[in-house]
């Protein structure tokens, strides 16, 4: 609700106040029943991730969380990929593997690209973190960052920075918006006999708040 200039303004410091007064309640009240909590939900998907074939052709393996109607009007503040997790049979299982995640406009982001060893997570990505990942096995200290301090298979909170040139940030998804489909894709590129599966993932996703109506008086 956008707050006009008082009217009666004009007959003193009395109706000044009042007006003041009256302004913050009722956009107190507005903001409290208009806000909404932060969106989450976690996907057990336990489904195989198809090899590449041999001509490198890959068979995306996609899983879905719907944001419902009651954020219709909401768009995003903060996107989060939360306890995101892969299983793999065989040393470098992982590092053939590639994830996505599409909002519900259609914008799409390179969530990770070719790292990890044997398995993935559960691993959450959170742009507001200063923590990154180090793609190399804990311990081998080849990593030339101080922030570059979550080894394989980043089981923790890191940011997708020092990922990969491809990947994008999460923060891409600010102002889209909130309801309709998420959409996470993974997939291999490589042919080779080892395999993974993708155990689960979720989203957590802030709303922007509406802010209280600015009062102004004089």
């Amino acid at each position: 609700m956008r707050s006009k200039r008082s009217h009666f303004a004009r007959f003193g410091v009395l109706a000044l106040a009042l007006t003041a007064t009256v302004g913050f309640t009722v956009g107190t009240a507005e903001a409290k029943k208009k806000k909404l909590r932060t969106f989450e939900q976690q996907v057990a998907v336990n489904a195989p991730i198809p090899n590449a074939l041999a001509n490198l052709t890959s068979t995306p393996l996609v899983s879905t969380i719907v944001v419902g109607k009651k954020y219709r009007n909401r768009t995003v503040a903060d996107v989060n990929v939360t306890n995101l997790q892969t299983s793999g049979t065989a040393a470098d299982a992982a590092d053939d593997l590639n994830g996505a995640l599409t909002a519900p406009n259609g914008r799409t982001i390179l969530l990770f690209d070719n790292v990890g060893d044997i398995s993935l997570g559960p691993w959450t990505m959170d742009d507001d973190t200063n923590v990154s990942i180090c793609d190399e096995t804990p311990g081998m200290g080849f990593c030339n960052s101080p922030l570059r301090t979550l080894y394989r298979p980043f089981a923790g909170t890191s940011n997708l920075k020092d990922s990969d040139d491809d990947v994008g940030v999460l923060s891409e998804f600010d102002g889209v918006r909130m309801r309709g489909t998420w959409t996470l894709t993974v997939w291999e590129d490589t042919v080779d006999p080892r395999s993974s599966v993708f155990n689960q993932w979720g989203l957590q996703i802030r709303p922007l708040t509406l802010k209280p109506p600015t009062v102004q008086v004089g």
